[in-house]
């Protein structure tokens, strides 16, 4: 069975290809300071978040802000780095392709209002086809860049005049997008950003900002690739954090659907970044949405967009200018969630939010395990993990019902909300092993080496994010990929002791083809690589991921503690937490 099917966080579809970056590097010879605000994966995301807890986001409330900080600071560059058109699968918010047109053309106007300095041509900017992307680009004046895609609509670079320097912006995109649109012509990413620094350089620009559409890792490869990198902005979000260094470069992340406005504020002194302080300011509901914005936008496209203290409404002519929401006294939905109390990778509010979203007369109660009602709920439903949702039979008479009921199940009473939607954070039908963690991870994510170094003391049993395809071993990266886990599986048989030196060796430095450096001393290289390339190795690497399988662990890094409980980590995992954890009793 499988129990799990993927990590318990919020995290935007893989879709590295889509990523982008934004890059600043300098030669001038004095003082300056720039403040710095992007965004980016923000897919035409017209109105706050349909959230449980922070209810954050908007382009009125960003205009508004934008607005004070501009008027706050003289040198000011507003970027988009891009995925700001609606549509396509990383659009939590699509409804259909006429929908989806008419709610980004409402979104470039807000962009138009916000006075973007530049904006990146990403994969989702062809969501709707070339020509639109090109009417629409000059008919709100946008001021669209790409190096590396041929169109005579797009600048291949913009230069600005920022505190006494001359900023010169582009951007390139990976050469896939050509996929997203016939007849588009597209140039080899860095061979394109050469020719156009090379460019700039010429026309006497100090600084350079480029928005690339290249996943973290070619990012960090590009940064090297052109000599005086200094700043990075992924346009891709996902991380807990929107600033991290890496080699003394910055790297920047925007805020997953516009929720939060990034913004750094940056010192440089003789080409060199002596300064550098960042921020992710929320837009909540503390600050006012600018009132042109608000004109302007229609009050909903969907009912969703309808909440009012706790309730969804009816959206009356969603998309027009006419648009308005109606509300009614909803009718109580009980919902019972029987959860664990301190469940680290529960996320009960996120899926009840969802609910809401559905039901938005949803009557929520708790009831926490163990304890002698939720024991006799478990025996009476035959239940075998948590968290549970459990709907009343009043739920079948909601409207929203047959468009749920195919996620739940009737039994004894209720209708059960599969695992699948509700997650899995805790096994009951599993063996409590005190001090057991299993980790799920791989190698070649940007943050495994600090994980890797951080579980060194702990050591426990790590799975490689690798599956077995129909007797084909296959992960994310391909055969390099397996590759390097034939090898790591190989070291753990026949050099058992240093398996996490081995390990940590190479997540230093994963694109690196002497993996041998990494042995420990005495070890036989040739005895290794005869592993790897034989069926010896892949029977290893097979019983390693076994419990991948049989879990439904696909992504990572995932922690299953003490056999039980199994929760998705960001970054590292606090180890002195860890330790507690793993020192706990039964939770039954």
């Amino acid at each position: 069975m499988k129990y799990f099917s993927g990590v318990l966080k919020r995290t935007a579809p893989l879709m590295l290809a889509c990523q982008a970056l934004f890059v600043v590097f300098c030669s001038y010879s004095f003082a300056a300071e720039i403040t710095m605000a992007c965004t980016g994966d923000t897919h035409a995301m017209l109105y706050p978040c349909n959230c449980p807890r922070e209810p954050d986001g908007g382009i009125a409330r960003r205009v508004a802000l934008v607005k004070s900080l501009r008027g706050r600071s003289r040198n000011f560059l507003l970027v988009d780095s891009g995925g700001f058109f609606g549509g396509g699968q990383s659009d939590s918010y699509s409804q259909n392709s006429e929908m989806d047109k008419r709610r980004t053309l409402f979104y470039l106007r807000g962009m138009q209002m916000a006075g973007y300095d530049a904006v990146a041509v990403g994969f989702d900017e062809f969501n709707f086809g070339l020509d639109f992307l090109e009417q629409n680009v000059k008919a709100y004046g946008l001021p669209a860049v790409s190096a590396n895609i041929k169109a005579a609509f797009l600048k291949r670079f913009i230069i600005k005049d920022v505190a006494g320097m001359k900023v010169g912006i582009t951007s390139i995109v990976a050469p896939s997008v050509s996929m997203k649109a016939a007849g588009l012509e597209v140039e080899d990413p860095i061979s394109a950003l050469k020719k156009a620094a090379a460019e700039m350089k010429a026309l006497k620009v100090d600084c350079l900002i480029l928005l690339s559409g290249l996943n973290e890792q070619d990012s960090r490869l590009a940064a090297k690739e052109v000599p005086g990198i200094k700043v990075v902005v992924l346009s891709k979000s996902g991380g807990e954090e929107s600033r991290q260094e890496y080699e003394g470069t910055l790297f920047l992340q925007p805020s997953w659907q516009g929720r939060h406005l990034v913004k750094a504020e940056l010192a440089f002194e003789k080409g060199v970044l002596t300064g550098k302080r960042t921020e992710s300011i929320r837009l909540s509901s503390e600050i006012s949405g600018d009132k042109q914005a608000l004109s302007e936008l229609p009050a909903c496209f969907a009912d969703f967009n309808c909440r009012k203290n706790g309730v969804t409404g009816a959206c009356l002519n969603p998309g027009e200018k006419s648009a308005s929401c109606s509300f009614r006294k909803q009718p109580k939905v009980p919902l019972t969630v029987l959860t664990l109390k301190d469940c680290l990778g529960c996320d009960t509010d996120a899926k009840i939010a969802y609910l809401k979203g559905q039901f938005g007369g949803l009557d929520v109660s708790y009831i926490y395990y163990p304890g002698a009602k939720a024991a006799a709920l478990v025996k009476k439903l035959g239940l075998i993990t948590l968290p549970v949702y459990l709907f009343g039979p009043e739920v079948e008479k909601e409207a929203a019902f047959t468009g749920i009921k195919d996620k739940l199940e009737f039994k004894g009473g209720y209708y059960v909300l599969s695992p699948a939607v509700g997650g899995i954070a805790f096994f009951l039908d599993r063996p409590h092993a005190a001090g057991r963690l299993d980790v799920f991870m791989g190698l070649f994510e940007p943050k495994s080496s600090a994980l890797i170094e951080s579980l060194r003391e702990i050591k426990p049993e790590l799975h490689f994010l690798a599956t077995d395809n129909g007797g084909k071993l296959e992960a994310q990266r391909g055969i390099a990929e397996i590759q390097e886990y034939l090898r790591a599986v190989c070291v753990k048989k026949y050099a058992p002791g240093s398996f996490w030196d081995y390990v940590s060796c190479r997540s230093r430095d994963i694109n690196s083809s002497w993996w041998e450096d990494c042995l420990p001393a005495g070890t036989d290289a040739v005895k290794i690589k005869a592993c790897a390339k034989c069926r010896e190795g892949e029977d290893l690497l097979r019983e390693s991921i076994g419990l991948n399988k049989e879990l439904g662990v696909m992504a990572g890094p995932t922690f299953l503690v003490n056999n039980t409980e199994i929760f998705g980590v960001r970054g590292v995992f606090p180890k002195e937490d860890l330790k507690k954890l793993l020192g706990q009793g039964p939770r039954r």
